[in-house]
């Protein structure tokens, strides 16, 4: 993740806390507008996908709709914040390690 976007472990912790239901499933109430919180929301997201695996992209589209119904706009951000990779063709979706 790019140096401007660093935050210490009580800030992750409480834009976490802020900005998801507090609940058993991973819900996202809504999408900050600054770029650092936004940058540990995607990160927070990004970990629900099994770093070992490729993805379709309709499998990574239903995995982000149950976390929050914009998915085409998280799925965007995770690839531009570079949590996520993608063939050229969007036929396969990765994390980043």
């Amino acid at each position: 993740m790019n140096e401007i976007f660093e935050t210490t472990q009580a800030q992750q912790e409480k834009i976490i806390k802020n900005y998801f239901e507090e609940n058993e499933k991973l819900k996202l109430k809504q999408m900050p507008a600054k770029q650092k919180r936004k940058a540990v929301i995607l990160k927070r997201i990004a970990e629900e996908f099994n770093p070992d695996s490729k993805y379709t992209e309709k499998e990574v589209n239903d995995l982000i709709e149950n976390i929050y119904p914009d998915y085409v706009t998280i799925r965007r951000y995770l690839i531009e914040f570079g949590f996520m990779e993608r063939t050229k063709d969007g036929s396969k979706y990765w994390i980043k390690r």
